[in-house]
């Protein structure tokens, strides 16, 4: 039982250090990133202490998510006084997506939306080394992450069966890498045995690993959760999917993913609910590949601007704002 999150025992000795580099590094701008809110939380400590100018920045929503606890009573009451103190002190609220903003806004429609600043999360260019590999033998397709609960290749796999039973899809000239870790409910759907010869899934691997992993594929899957709350989240692997340039199939509801993968034309959108979508989705990549055709069709200057790069200037340019608008005159860390 935390509030706002198990790692509110940093908050002391954060803020202690905290007051310590402002005064000896001569801060001008305070800046944290959530989750944990607990980070935000010392930055509001750090800004009523020194009045220096604060960013939020938010990867995700804090209270009512599907990834923070369910509270009652006090609980919640004491997690939602949290949020909104945090929401109304920062000098700017930055979004990584736009469902961030919207919860901000549906929740305290009486503080100033024009803090409200999103910056995407983007991909780190740095990332993704420029290697080539031969073309692979078999139609590859990969998926890298987690799978559990809600977020389930189902769907997919019955898709990609249904092919095969049509005769339109020769498993032995398909490979499917699931890489990552996947519930105890996942793992039983990679073992029908109309694909079984045709799944590789691998554990959980280094990042630099993975992208490789990433690299040496034809086509990258990203799966949605199948969740009300999917439709406004744009997880950051969705960036790094895009900066790969292997063409997409994502298996997601109409929402940001869908209108981000569109204007990137970066791959395809099936809704995750129609094996039809999943079908036609899934033959496309597959003919196209035998056929000896190009499958990656992304836009060059669309994709640029989600780029860490691109995210940090535009994060640079707002503190420069701040601090002209806040000049520091002087720290004051002993309040």
């Amino acid at each position: 039982f935390f509030i706002p999150d198990a790692r509110i025992g940093w908050l002391p000795h954060a803020v202690s250090l905290g007051q310590h580099i402002i005064q000896t590094e001569r801060i001008d701008c305070l800046y944290s990133s959530s989750p944990p809110y607990t980070a935000a939380l010392i930055a509001r400590t750090l800004k009523r202490k020194t009045h220096l100018p604060w960013i939020a920045g938010f990867r995700d929503p804090w209270t009512g998510f599907l990834s923070t606890p369910v509270r009652y009573g006090i609980a919640k009451k004491i997690d939602a006084h949290l949020e909104r103190s945090v929401y109304a002190e920062c000098d700017r609220l930055e979004v990584a997506w736009l469902g961030i903003a919207k919860d901000f806004q549906k929740k305290y429609p009486d503080i100033d939306a024009t803090k409200l600043l999103h910056i995407e999360n983007g991909f780190d260019e740095a990332d993704i080394p420029a290697v080539k590999f031969e073309r692979n033998a078999k139609f590859t397709l990969c998926y890298t992450g987690s799978m559990y609960g809600k977020r389930s290749p189902e769907r997919f796999l019955d898709a990609v069966r249904s092919l095969v039973r049509q005769g339109k899809v020769d498993p032995a000239k398909i490979e499917l890498k699931f890489i990552g870790r996947f519930g105890s409910n996942i793992m039983p759907l990679f073992e029908e045995p109309t694909l079984k010869a045709a799944i590789v899934v691998k554990p959980y691997m280094p990042h630099s690993e993975s992208v490789l992993e990433l690299l040496r594929s034809d086509v990258l899957l990203l799966v949605v959760d199948d969740s009300s709350d999917s439709a406004e989240i744009v997880p950051g692997k969705v960036y790094e999917y895009i900066g790969t340039q292997r063409p997409i199939l994502a298996l997601a509801p109409e929402g940001a993913i869908a209108a981000l993968i569109r204007e990137t034309q970066s791959g395809t959108v099936a809704n995750f609910r129609s094996q039809s979508e999943i079908e036609q989705a899934f033959l496309k990549y597959y003919e196209r590949f035998w056929a000896g055709e190009t499958l990656w069709e992304g836009n060059a200057e669309a994709i640029k601007k989600y780029t860490r790069r691109e995210a940090a200037k535009k994060l640079a340019t707002l503190v420069h704002k701040l601090v002209e608008i806040h000049p520091p005159t002087f720290h004051d860390t002993h309040q």
